[in-house]
């Protein structure tokens, strides 16, 4: 027969908080705003993936930074 140990002070579950931001695509921002890759901002975004934040998708532009 085993003997049961009594661990004092032990949580039951270790946890972690995670926290993270996620960019999504506005419809409102106004797809004809140009960024500085000179591409227009609805670029930005996988039409085909719910509009997905992947950067431009003709060019290395990784995030919309509009033109000034």
């Amino acid at each position: 027969m085993k003997k049961k140990l009594k661990v004092i002070g032990e949580r039951l579950y270790l946890t972690k908080r995670v926290s993270w931001t996620e960019r999504k695509y506005n419809p409102n921002y106004g797809d004809d705003r140009i960024c500085k890759c000179g591409h227009p901002y609805y670029r930005h975004f996988d039409t085909y993936e719910n509009m997905a934040p992947v950067g431009c998708k003709y060019c290395s532009c990784g995030k919309f930074k509009e033109q000034a």
